[in-house]
């Protein structure tokens, strides 16, 4: 898996994200409601072990630490995630959406066998090297794409032929004119046109598949 080549911009992108990411979970937990619908929300910190990602003030060493860390050790974690959320809120359904290197690691978490899971939505997350995601066959996916961005979008057919041998409910989109990071509106790649429609459709899809 060609995930550690965006490692740079997947934790500065990830740091912007997960300090909104709180108020979308609000968001999605009252998206077409009348009065209000009790949500939670789960944030994995992938440097937990080192320290968390706190203790490294520069963002160029946080990063090589999480280059230093195999890929099944976050699958793990993420699993041991979805688990605690799952035992927290056993009446509600668990989703999970993943940026980048995020969006790789959703890819990853699915391919491992997530039973527990209602959806996923990664973002412009490299496909894994021969996905099987038999183990996650309940899970709908919708997966988010830049049409500018051909290192990841190139790797789409892969992950789309994986999901339909799987039987998974699917929904890839390629934003057009929109490059990797489109959403992350703290960089020069966000593209407000594709972040509008894409956060549109997440609701659509998470108000279907989760409720």
């Amino acid at each position: 898996m060609a995930i550690f080549g965006a490692l740079s911009t997947a934790r500065s992108g990830l740091i912007a994200t997960g300090a909104s990411l709180s108020v979308i979970g609000n968001n999605i937990a009252n998206v077409n409601t009348v009065g209000f619908k009790g949500s939670r929300t789960e944030f994995a910190d992938l440097l937990s072990a080192q320290g968390g990602t706190g203790k490294f003030a520069d963002p160029a060493q946080a990063t090589a630490e999480l280059g230093k860390i195999p890929t099944e050790v976050f699958t793990a974690n993420l699993k041991s995630g979805v688990g605690e959320l799952a035992r927290r809120v056993p009446d509600k359904k668990v989703a999970v959406v993943g940026f980048c290197m995020g969006g790789g690691l959703v890819w990853q978490l699915l391919g491992s066998g997530e039973p527990q899971l209602a959806a996923a939505v990664p973002f412009y997350g490299p496909a894994p090297d021969n996905p099987d995601f038999a183990g996650s066959k309940n899970v709908a996916v919708l997966a988010f794409y830049g049409a500018l961005d051909q290192r990841v979008t190139s790797t789409q057919p892969i992950v789309k032929a994986a999901l339909d041998k799987a039987g998974m409910v699917n929904h890839l989109v390629v934003e057009p004119d929109a490059n990797h990071a489109f959403f992350n509106d703290t960089g020069d790649r966000y593209n407000a046109t594709a972040a509008n429609d894409a956060w549109r459709q997440v609701q659509d899809w998470f108000t279907k598949y989760v409720g």
